[in-house]
């Protein structure tokens, strides 16, 4: 199954990213020689290691960034030599919500993706599944009505576009990449590409 493409933080201010970007969306392109580019050459001297050493820092701030992005945590920043904590968050979450097994009531717990996944199914097939027996009007008569007419209109009409833009902005700039995969923050910073798709 192919990844859902996510805009990365990473790419934000690298030399020649924006030059690749134009390139890419001119024509029809199957990777790029770029990085590669950075490298080329047969002899080491001092500034070429010096130059190696700062890459080598930015990389590492490039993988905090990376990691933070993948952990829930909102209250650190970035530059702050967190990528193994950050790491630890996101392995602690994924954990968090991994499903080893399940009970479907005929017995004892099954474990296997295949077994979650048909207990799951089943479950969702049989509460959503209109059910003869069931006459929802012998409770809905006994219980005293508490939502008014004005209530439910108020509570079902459409959001406004100024409401689904203020919650939208209300999202931190790195989190949460829309269905194109574009975050807030490469929406921002990709403002001088016109080829590129803006929120």
């Amino acid at each position: 199954m192919m990844r859902r493409f996510v805009f990365d933080n990473r790419w934000v201010g690298k030399e020649g990213c924006e030059e690749v970007v134009r390139k890419a969306w001119a024509k029809e392109f199957r990777g790029s020689r770029w990085f590669q580019s950075l490298f080329e050459g047969d002899h080491c001297d001092k500034d070429e290691v010096m130059g190696l050493e700062r890459e080598l820092d930015e990389a590492c701030g490039e993988e905090e960034k990376y990691w933070r992005l993948r952990s829930k945590e909102k209250h650190l920043k970035d530059e702050d030599k967190n990528s193994k904590f950050f790491h630890m968050s996101t392995k602690l979450t994924c954990r968090k919500y991994l499903i080893l097994g399940m009970e479907d009531g005929e017995g004892p717990s099954k474990t296997g993706a295949d077994n979650v996944e048909a207990i799951v199914l089943d479950y969702f097939r049989t509460i959503f599944s209109a059910n003869e027996l069931c006459h929802p009007e012998l409770v809905t008569t006994h219980v005293e009505r508490r939502v008014t007419e004005a209530m439910n209109q108020r509570l079902t009409r459409a959001d406004s576009s100024d409401e689904v833009k203020r919650t939208v902005l209300e999202m931190p700039a790195d989190k949460t990449p829309g269905p194109d995969g574009m975050t807030q923050q490469s929406s921002s910073c990709c403002e001088s590409y016109p080829c590129l798709p803006h929120s």
